[in-house]
């Protein structure tokens, strides 16, 4: 949780400068060691992080989107799910 943070606050404050470095570190953000994770904790801290890369690189991320859009959908569900409104 804490690299996923500090990745975050890093791209905040540099991905305009670098954004292919950036870009190259979304995969590790929605695989198995973030989005994907099993513990919920890191899961959430990993879709702080996405959204922040999200907004720092805006379409540089398309090229994952097959990758982390059903994992973000199915986190979605759930979520909406345990709040009765699915």
């Amino acid at each position: 949780q804490t690299a996923l943070v500090t990745l975050s606050t890093l791209a905040g404050q540099f991905a305009n400068g670098s954004p292919t470095l950036f870009a190259d570190i979304v995969p590790v953000i929605t695989g198995k060691g973030g989005i994907a994770h099993p513990n919920p904790a890191v899961a959430a801290s990993a879709l702080v992080c996405f959204a922040m890369f999200v907004r720092e690189l805006g379409p540089r991320v398309v090229p994952n989107m097959p990758k982390f859009m059903p994992t973000i959908i199915d986190i979605m569900q759930a979520t909406f799910k345990g709040m009765g409104l699915w």
